[in-house]
């Protein structure tokens, strides 16, 4: 509450069975759920595999903060990994 800004990290891996129609998808509403935006996502088949990936995703007035991972995959062979979620607000 009273936050207008915030810094949101995390580190995400996808495993290199994904084909490119599979991925993982990181959404923020700043409106309370309200409406999404994709901030960022990883592919299969094009983006970096089998590799833990950081990010840093910076936002600015915000007023109701939410996020969110979604994910296509095929198989419960393959895998995608989200870990270190951290939020920081001010």
């Amino acid at each position: 509450q009273g936050k207008t800004n915030a810094t949101i990290t995390f580190s995400w891996y996808i495993e290199i069975g994904l084909d490119s129609k599979e991925y993982i998808a990181f959404d923020v509403s700043i409106d309370g759920g309200a409406t999404w935006v994709e901030k960022a996502y990883l592919r299969g088949d094009i983006d970096q595999e089998n590799r833990w990936n950081d990010m840093s995703i910076e936002l600015t007035d915000i007023n109701q903060l939410q996020i969110r991972f979604r994910g296509n995959i095929s198989s419960s062979q393959e895998s995608a990994n989200v870990d270190m979620v951290k939020v920081i607000s001010w």
